[in-house]
């Protein structure tokens, strides 16, 4: 790990899950109602409706090139699932485009009982959090144009990188589109200090607040059941870098709320005593063989991590995961390699890319030779041979809670 982590850190996200996991029949994930859950935390602020599409993010201002500029106040626009990657054997694709106001009604029979009267429509909303753990944050709700306000849908938090936000989450990555045909409704918070506290990393590189991030998600899921219809048992975090070091955590802290965690690019943080999941969580992650600040094959004392081939051997041990990991995916530099008899049905997927830097597969790149996409800042090569917001997708929408 060197000093350039005070730099913002590229972000990236998630393709053909059968290839990646091994699966045979995967059935069909969840569906049931929801249950019912507390609401710690509940926090002032009114939404502000992003303009049409998914890219405007957080920020006001400029919108990444080619987005639409968020527009405060208007009803969101629908638009069409354009989904990317190759399909997953074995699997249909939810979603398609579907019309929605701002605000639906969702009254009627067959609503699950405790999902909001009232929910948003299709489009982006943004809203503020202030946490019983000391700061205020905010975050955008992105439901996809498939939503019914009658049906419980799946929910996936994407956490940023370090010094990063979720507009270039969203500009790098094709995960507005993914997780649009997927169906899911995806949940974009914004650190008040561009970091998150994930343990050993990220909050003392840049002068950061510590906290416990786990009261401000059971806070922000929370919120978030108030304002759309969620299916509790398919909930999913991940996230890049930073972002994935805190899915990592999470996984460990809170197994009981998300059904499957996709940390990318990231290793664990947190000292293994302290990860005790309560249940064996199904783990996705990509990480590049030759990143220069997560490092792959030993620990790092700058953001406090065990090597990312020791974190896919803990969580293996974790998930009580018998036998020898089988090689899943062989494409390219990739070769993901997957625990798939582990306790209660959790699989657990690595997917190492050779020589690829501090990079998400698939993210839209600076060069040949860099992959983020801000000038001056060198981490490493780029890689495009899967999709990895789509595998990361893919992954997640196997599992539900029991």
């Amino acid at each position: 790990m060197t000093r350039t982590l005070i730099y913002r850190f590229a972000v990236g996200g998630l393709t053909a899950v059968c290839s990646v996991v091994g699966c045979g029949d995967p059935g069909s994930p969840g569906g049931a109602s929801p249950a019912a859950d507390g609401s710690p935390g509940r926090a002032a602020g009114d939404a502000a409706t992003l303009g049409p599409g998914n890219a405007g993010g957080l920020d006001s201002g400029s919108a990444p090139d080619g987005a639409a500029e968020p527009t405060e106040g208007g009803a969101a626009s629908t638009q069409e699932a354009a989904g990317s990657g190759d399909s997953a054997p074995g699997f249909s694709e939810a979603g398609g485009s579907a019309d929605g106001a701002l605000l639906a009604e969702s009254g009627g029979g067959g609503r699950p009982a405790d999902c909001p009267a009232q929910s948003l429509g299709a489009g982006d909303s943004m809203f503020t959090l202030a946490s019983a753990n000391g700061l205020t944050y905010t975050y955008i709700v992105s439901v996809p144009p498939s939503y019914d306000p009658n049906r419980a849908t799946p929910l996936t938090l994407y956490w940023h990188g370090l010094q990063s936000d979720p507009t270039e989450i969203r500009s790098l990555t094709d995960i507005d589109q993914v997780a649009a045909k997927a169906g899911m409704i995806v949940v974009y918070p914004k650190s008040p200090d561009a970091s998150w506290d994930a343990g050993g990393c990220c909050t003392q590189l840049v002068g950061g607040k510590r906290r416990d991030e786990t009261v401000f998600a059971k806070e922000l899921i929370a919120q978030v059941k108030s304002k759309v219809c969620v299916d509790s048992k398919r909930i999913y975090t991940t996230g890049f870098s930073n972002g994935g070091m805190l899915s990592q955590m999470l996984a460990c802290k809170m197994a009981d709320v998300f059904a499957a965690a996709a940390p990318l690019s990231s290793a664990l943080t947190i000292a293994k005593a302290q990860c005790t999941p309560g249940r064996s969580i199904p783990i996705y992650m990509i990480n590049g063989t030759a990143d220069p600040l997560v490092s792959y094959a030993s620990a790092s004392a700058t953001i406090g991590s065990i090597s990312v081939t020791d974190t896919f051997a803990f969580w293996a041990m974790a998930d009580t995961c018998t036998g020898s990991p089988t090689t899943t995916l062989q494409k390219g530099a990739v070769t993901c390699q997957s625990y798939q008899n582990c306790a209660k049905g959790a699989v657990v997927t690595l997917c190492s890319v050779q020589g690829m830097g501090h990079c998400m597969a698939g993210m839209k790149a600076q060069s040949s030779t860099n992959c983020l996409t801000k000038s001056g800042i060198a981490l490493g090569m780029p890689n495009n041979d899967i999709d990895g917001t789509q595998t990361d997708v893919d992954f997640l929408q196997m599992f539900s809670l029991p």
